[in-house]
């Protein structure tokens, strides 16, 4: 019943991060995040706050990534990131990182380098996130993050049997891998 739903609370807002804002896993479960001067992770119908930078119009989450996407035990692992779109260069507070469904969160040892509009998992391990100030890699499951790029990136989608993609300003900007690398 659809009158039983959270509803959006007054400056929450759900940021268009090029639709990785929200993702359907395993045919059922559906996660979204928001951002605003609230910040919630919703997992079919149900919110949960999340302990990310939040407070105002420009800040909480822009984007999640979640693993274990094709099994029964859906959407365990879940990488959330954002910041303050105003204030691009802060990584206070702007990635979260749980393994049990958003029961409970962790902060990266080394966040991302600044403000990030979108993450993506390329294997259980590996993850990429990017913003206005650069890419950002993973290998241990986003508790650690180094800054690979300073060219900023709105978007970036791993093809799961093709290629990997960066959107900058509209423009479809380059690929990095084939799909038949990713790990399942």
């Amino acid at each position: 019943d659809i009158s039983e739903r959270p509803l959006a609370d007054s400056g929450e807002a759900f940021f268009a991060a090029s639709g990785t804002n929200l993702t359907r896993l395993y045919f059922h479960d559906l996660y979204m995040v928001s951002g605003g001067k609230e910040s919630r992770l919703f997992i079919n119908g149900e919110a949960f706050d999340l302990p990310i930078l939040k407070g105002t119009e420009t800040t909480g989450a822009n984007s999640l990534a979640v693993w274990d996407e094709y099994t029964h035990n859906s959407g365990k692992h879940i990488v959330v990131v954002g910041g303050d779109f105003n204030n691009p260069d802060s990584a206070n507070m702007n990635c979260l990182i749980s393994h049990n469904k958003g029961k409970s969160w962790q902060t990266p040892n080394i966040p991302p380098h600044g403000y990030r509009s979108c993450v993506e998992y390329l294997s259980k391990s590996n993850l990429v996130a990017c913003g206005l100030t650069g890419v950002d890699y993973s290998i241990d499951g986003g508790k650690n993050w180094k800054w690979i790029s300073k060219t900023g990136f709105h978007t970036c989608q791993f093809a799961k049997f093709g290629t990997f993609w960066w959107v900058i300003m509209g423009e479809l900007r380059s690929c990095i891998g084939r799909g038949e690398d990713r790990e399942t």
